[in-house]
């Protein structure tokens, strides 16, 4: 075999090696990623690809890092569930917390009857977290905050009642999206970021708007004083 060709292949064999050996997923993140599963009351075909014993980088909605750690979450149903939620005092999707590399967290219209864990504020790394059409009540947790990384932020079409006192000055996030949820009346940001909630696109009405490109609060019991 001619030199260079024999060195393309062994090359290619090297490439395909390494990353079968990289995308090795995580036991810890597939067991997450199960117990979550277990959890949805309304899933969809995604879930059909997650079976235990399997590589969770191979599954549908998962993308790996070369460490084999989940760094991406998509997951979707294609019609909002008409589930009735259970309550508040059922805490869901505990385990996603122990991610600990996850930067991508996209769920939707998968019936989660019940409210969000606070484990959610322990994703240092998470940039995107976008939860819509889920069925998911009570108060957004304050450990949210803790999430230093996080730009957008999408609690659509829920039946939240409340988010944290620090996302009303969180510069760092560039898109909000509370459309749809129960939020009081009261429940509105002060600070002069978030003065003007009229409009779906509200960054650039108040002078200091440079920084928030989108807060979405439509469909909520919310008034602008």
């Amino acid at each position: 075999m001619d030199p260079a060709r024999l060195l393309a292949l062994l090359l290619l064999l090297l490439i395909a090696t390494e990353e079968t050996v990289a995308q090795t997923c995580n036991p810890r993140d597939s067991d997450a990623l199960l117990y979550f599963a277990d959890e949805i009351a309304t899933s969809g075909p995604t879930f059909k690809t997650w079976i235990p014993g399997s590589n969770c980088c191979q599954w549908d909605g998962i993308v790996c890092n070369s460490a084999g750690s989940v760094v991406s979450l998509i997951v979707g149903h294609p019609d909002i569930p008409t589930i009735s939620p259970s309550g508040q005092d059922y805490v869901i999707a505990s385990s996603l917390g122990s991610l600990d590399d996850l930067e991508v967290m996209n769920i939707t219209n998968m019936g989660l009857p019940g409210s969000l864990s606070p484990t959610m504020g322990t994703l240092s790394k998470l940039q995107t977290m976008y939860i819509d059409g889920c069925n998911v009540v009570g108060a957004i947790p304050d450990s949210l905050c803790n999430l230093v990384a996080l730009k957008t932020l999408v609690m659509r079409n829920n039946l939240f009642t409340s988010y944290p006192d620090c996302f009303k000055n969180r510069p760092s996030i560039t898109t909000f999206d509370f459309t749809g949820n129960k939020f009081d009346a009261g429940d509105v940001p002060k600070r002069p970021l978030l003065t003007y909630l009229g409009a779906k696109y509200s960054a650039r009405r108040e002078k200091n708007m440079n920084i928030l490109k989108i807060f979405h609060v439509s469909k909520n019991g919310l008034h602008r004083e």
